[in-house]
């Protein structure tokens, strides 16, 4: 989950990539941090692709870059219930 500041400067299939990496290498809990940077990084690029940029060209607005904005970033990992792979405890109600 993610706010509009991720959004607006993030492609999904970016996000998906780097997301795979960090579920990969078993890091989950640095990928917020690591989207975060980089959506604030293109932010506040003047130059390039974003989400953002993207859309204002469809509604013809002349735009280049990315879109400064607050950025908010929540990992959260799914797991079955039944699965208890992450060793945590798992009660049921």
């Amino acid at each position: 989950m993610a706010s509009d500041g991720m959004a607006d400067n993030l492609f999904s299939h970016e996000v998906v990539k780097i997301a795979e990496k960090y579920f990969e290498k078993g890091a989950l809990k640095d990928l917020p941090k690591k989207l975060a940077k980089l959506a604030t990084e293109r932010a506040q690029k003047k130059e390039g692709d974003s989400p953002f940029a993207s859309k204002a060209r469809e509604w013809g607005v002349k735009y280049e870059g990315g879109k400064i904005d607050d950025t908010t970033v929540i990992v959260a990992e799914v797991q079955d219930v039944n699965s208890n792979q992450g060793g945590a405890e798992v009660s049921e109600l």
